[in-house]
């Protein structure tokens, strides 16, 4: 029995050890795992020098080796790879291969050679001070013999340094790169030499955006009243404007188009609003001052109108005033309104909501005939004044007074609206 028991249990360690090999088979790769990359696959060493490959992403647990170590050797620490160019008589190449703990391999081409010729990524730059992603640039060499140096080239004689960029140089020899920033207009020329006496030369030209101007960068914006606007010329920059900070948009409202800003007031105070353009420059802080002015008034038009919506209203009183109005469900009405009028426009609204029952001023050449036309739903119901319903310039009380208990027909007893407390004769333009 013992033996029997024996071959069982080995039997069931057969099927699991079986069912395991299963299992990693169905997975394989685990769902993990990370691409196996490297930031060059192609790489030349002078003889002697050494050089660094940096690891990307992978999964640890890196091995590095060389096809021909009397070519090149090669090591890994940590997320690097440190390849060492042997000396020799002749120009040589092989191949270094580097696995992960999944075996992902990937494979670096190496040539090396007794002296190379200096060779470097890009010779000629244009860069934009200022601008953020446009003011930089990376300069990487290619081939060279080590013992990099950078500096600016000058013709015998030149002491001059151009300030129109800065150096980057701290890991030259580690990387064999270095990076330029552009931070004021101008060009240099740049000379790249190795320890073998190869040179070469970078060309970096600097373009120093405009600033943004404006004529009111000194002085600011003032504007006499709410209400009154101002205009803000911008005569110098990038194009493509746009405002950045609109200031406090209970003083004032901005419209932009072009090059020209239009402040419109909005109530008494202080506030500031800034531009930007195509080469992201800010402008100044533009101050913006709305004073009292003369008395304030709505001054109706296309940018001020007057509506109630009844159902907003809250409180006790409403509740009341809505059960006694059938929710609100009103036969009689008064709309009345205190206003000056400075200029006339067309369609432009006194009392109501747009596509409802509104009020507005005539569409004839602007309302240059200072007209009123009562409007309902779909133009059905339009009754229009005469000729100079209204006085520009003046205060006036306007009341228009509804009852909905006349017949539809008869509009003059329904309809009647009061300038000044007088009536004003209303014709009939459509049927109601």
């Amino acid at each position: 029995m013992k033996i029997v028991k024996y071959f069982f249990f080995a039997s069931l360690l057969a099927l699991g050890a079986c069912g395991d090999d299963d299992n990693n088979k169905d997975n394989g790769t685990p769902a993990d795992v990370v691409e196996l990359k490297v930031d060059l696959t192609d790489i030349s060493i002078a003889q002697g020098d050494e050089r660094i490959v940096n690891i990307l992403s992978g999964n640890g647990e890196y091995v590095v080796a060389s096809a021909n170590d009397k070519v090149v050797t090669a090591e890994v620490e940590g997320n690097t790879v440190k390849l060492k160019a042997i000396e020799r008589d002749n120009h040589a190449q092989s191949v270094v291969y580097l696995t992960d703990k999944y075996e992902q391999r990937v494979k670096i081409m190496v040539t090396t050679a007794a002296t190379f010729d200096l060779k470097l990524s890009q010779t000629l730059f244009t860069l934009y001070s200022q601008v953020e992603g446009a003011d930089e640039a990376e300069v990487r060499i290619y081939t060279g013999n080590g013992g990099y140096t950078v500096g600016f080239h000058q013709e015998e004689g030149e002491t001059a340094v151009p300030d129109c960029i800065q150096l980057y140089t701290d890991a030259l020899e580690e990387t064999e790169k270095f990076r330029i920033k552009g931070i004021a207009q101008g060009s240099a020329e740049l000379e790249v030499k190795d320890r073998q006496g190869k040179t070469a030369y970078v060309t970096v030209n600097v373009i120093a955006p405009k600033p943004i101007l404006t004529d009111a960068d000194e002085d600011g914006v003032t504007i006499n009243g709410a209400q009154g606007k101002a205009k803000v010329r911008i005569i110098g920059g990038n194009g493509e404007y746009k405002i950045l900070d609109s200031g406090d948009a209970k003083i004032m409202r901005l419209e932009i188009y072009g090059n020209e800003v239009t402040v419109i007031g909005r109530r008494v105070g202080t506030t500031s609003f800034t531009i930007t353009d195509a080469k992201n420059q800010v402008s100044k802080q533009i101050t913006v001052n709305i004073l009292p002015g003369e008395p304030q008034y709505m001054n109706l038009g296309r940018d001020y109108g007057v509506w109630t919506h009844f159902g907003e209203m809250v409180g006790e009183g409403a509740a009341a005033i809505k059960e006694k109005t059938n929710n609100f469900k009103l036969t009689q009405m008064t709309w009345e309104t205190v206003t000056r009028i400075d200029e006339t426009n067309w369609l432009q609204t006194f009392m109501g909501k747009e596509g409802y029952f509104i009020l507005r001023g005539g569409d004839w050449e602007g309302n240059k005939g200072r007209q009123m036309e009562l409007v309902g739903i779909s133009d059905k119901l339009k009754l229009r004044t005469g000729h100079g319903a209204f006085e520009l310039g003046k205060w006036m009380h306007i009341a228009l007074v509804v009852d909905c208990s006349k017949g539809k027909d008869d509009y003059n007893e329904k309809y009647k609206l009061y300038v000044n407390g007088k009536p004003s004769e209303v014709g009939r333009s459509a049927s109601d």
